[in-house]
């Protein structure tokens, strides 16, 4: 045989090997890319950014549960039964309000027919632009546009090939029964960590009354900045969405991470731009606002944390308990006292009794 035709030979028998790889991972397609999981074949679920998208694109659902690290531990199983709903969870660790809004969208423009979004709104995304995104590591754009041409960033992937495409084809051969890692335990993080006071305090500083107390009120500019983040990432589509309900909540921190707000002047400030936010997403029907911040009893107890702002499942229950009955909720009747009792709170309390 020529040299011409050995090298026709080995073009072929390469592109034969592309075609027969591309083929497998589209087949199998661990992150949900091209299609829902097939049936017979075990998807464990442990990348947010990479399967999310393709969770909300593909998967059977007609609720959601999304935001940061917040609601990682978030149980759709008891979601399911108290709002009589099919929930998924996506997570997205560090997220920005965009990050969740931009996902929401796909979630409603594949389709699906969804009748609740619960959401956390994260108290140190604040003063956040509206165009702000998660900036801590290399993010997964190749899963998220409709550029047909960088899928051979997915395609040919070393990861998706030969860890998990290999991984599902081993456990399907070895008889492991088809499905995927529940949502109750996507992204559950508490068997991992400990949490309570010794663990929060052991390496903190006392607490010093603030040198400087900064005006709690906002500038034009922080107004502005905050109002355009709410409305584009969190209002919009709510507008956009009048059948479903919108359940959004206000993160918990702890009492230590108030304790720095108050130290570093910024404790006004900061209750200035919640009231403003809250305002602002009560003024449309399907959203409701929740927050335990005046649960004082919850923010004071460390054994509810792991740190100064991630609580434990068990306030994660809580929550998810208490919006469905409506507990908690923050109306425009009782937003003024709300306010006022975090600030006569968070102003006065001691906060080197945590110690």
């Amino acid at each position: 045989m020529s040299s011409k035709k050995w090298f026709h030979v080995f073009i072929s028998l390469l592109l034969m090997c592309f075609v027969i790889i591309a083929s497998i991972v589209i087949f199998i397609d661990p992150f949900f890319h091209y299609h829902k999981p097939q049936s017979e074949l075990f998807y464990t679920l442990d990348n947010e950014r990479s399967m999310n998208y393709g969770i909300l694109e593909h998967f059977d659902y007609d609720s959601i549960i999304t935001g940061s690290s917040m609601t990682e531990n978030f149980q759709t199983s008891q979601a399911d039964k108290l709002f009589d709903a099919d929930f998924v969870k996506v997570s997205f660790q560090g997220c920005t309000y965009k990050e969740v809004n931009d996902n929401l969208k796909v979630a409603f423009a594949s389709k699906h027919s969804i009748k609740n979004v619960i959401r956390c709104l994260d108290m140190d995304r604040f003063f956040d632009s509206k165009d702000d995104m998660y900036d801590e590591g290399e993010y997964p754009e190749y899963l998220y546009n409709n550029n047909p041409f960088d899928d051979v960033k997915y395609l040919f992937n070393r990861d998706v090939i030969y860890t998990r495409c290999a991984k599902i084809l081993s456990d399907y051969f070895s008889g492991h029964d088809g499905g995927h890692t529940s949502f109750d335990d996507y992204a559950y993080w508490m068997d991992e960590v400990t949490y309570g006071k010794d663990k929060i305090m052991k390496d903190h500083s006392l607490f010093t009354a603030p040198s400087e107390v900064k005006s709690c009120e906002l500038s034009l500019e922080e107004k502005a900045c905050i109002s355009e983040n709410i409305s584009q990432n969190v209002t919009e589509i709510a507008s956009e969405q009048p059948d479903t309900n919108f359940y959004i909540f206000i993160t918990p921190y702890s009492d230590v991470w108030w304790g720095e707000k108050y130290q570093d002047g910024l404790l006004d400030k900061q209750l200035s731009a919640e009231k403003l936010i809250i305002e602002q997403l009560l003024q449309y029907d399907n959203i409701y606002v929740f927050s335990w911040n005046s649960d004082f009893k919850l923010t004071t107890n460390l054994d509810n944390y792991a740190d100064k702002c991630h609580y434990t499942d068990t306030i994660s229950k809580m929550i998810i308990a208490d919006m469905s009955n409506m507990k908690h909720r923050i109306t425009n009747d009782n937003l003024d006292d709300y306010i006022k009792n975090e600030r006569n709170y968070y102003s006065n309390f001691d906060y080197n009794e945590l110690f």
